[in-house]
């Protein structure tokens, strides 16, 4: 994991300036998806074929217990985050069911 002092995610300048209005930081996205040892990233429901990459989301908490749903998009090290919001009750029960299958597959 990288240092909060460097840039996090790939496209740090971008996504600080796109999650802003829903009073999120890059740092807290971060927390949620590499730090939250209880997520469990999904592919994305909505997941638009663009190979290389893959879109994940996911529900997680901040280290100041803040609940968040996170999207980003992978290929190989590069990680760019797509958005970062409070999640509404429906994004929480797709997410728990999800998680759900997930595990029940494993």
């Amino acid at each position: 994991i990288r240092q909060h002092s460097i840039e996090m995610w790939d496209n740090q300048a971008w996504a600080a300036k796109h999650i802003r209005r829903h009073d999120v930081t890059t740092v807290e996205a971060w927390e949620v998806v590499f730090e939250d040892k209880s997520v469990v990233p999904p592919s994305a429901l909505d997941q638009i074929t663009w190979p290389p990459y893959r879109r994940w989301w996911t529900i997680g908490k901040t280290k100041q217990g803040r609940t968040l749903f996170v999207v980003w998009d992978q290929h190989r090290h590069l990680r760019n985050l797509i958005t970062a919001f409070e999640p509404d009750a429906e994004r929480t029960a797709i997410y728990e069911r999800q998680k759900k299958l997930i595990k029940k597959n494993k």
